[in-house]
């Protein structure tokens, strides 16, 4: 008879166990490993014993969402021109869970010490009592790394 030799049970069920025990190796890490203890087998024969994983390794983006979504708030500016050709710039908080407007508000001028501002109103206002751990900005010049350590951490009550 001729192929390949056959593969112990012993080995298919170590490559099996391996693959279940560790989801983020891939055939050449669990081969490379099974060439360490000592074993002949190709990374084709490991790739075809592994158990195949089902679904994504982790949460998507969608289930992300549907978890955390009380908990996240987007801001953004947008541009309004007018009729003299100035540009207002309007600045937008909105909370994902609800799609409620938090806060809204226009400037000609805007400022990283005015949005933080902004920030400071919307989420220290009384009556809306609101919470958020995850605060996204864009990447527009106002949000620099230090206005975005200073504003974006969580635990705004």
């Amino acid at each position: 008879m001729g192929g390949r030799p056959q593969i112990e049970a012993g080995l298919r069920a170590l490559i099996r166990q391996m693959s279940v025990e560790n989801p983020l190796w891939g055939a050449p890490r669990i081969h490379g490993e099974l060439l360490k203890l000592g074993f002949e087998v190709a990374q084709s024969s490991v790739a075809k014993y592994m158990v195949k994983p089902r679904g994504p390794p982790g949460q998507g983006w969608r289930t992300f969402l549907r978890n955390h979504a009380p908990d996240i708030a987007a801001m953004d500016f947008f541009v309004v021109p007018t009729i003299g050709f100035d540009l207002l710039y309007v600045f937008v908080i909105v909370r994902l869970d609800r799609r409620d407007l938090v806060w809204i508000n226009v400037t000609r001028n805007p400022t990283a010490e005015w949005v933080g501002r902004q920030i400071t109103e919307a989420f220290t206002d009384r009556l809306n009592r609101i919470h958020f751990d995850i605060l996204t900005p864009d990447n527009l010049l106002h949000f620099t790394p230090a206005f975005t350590e200073q504003n974006c951490t969580p635990g705004w009550d």
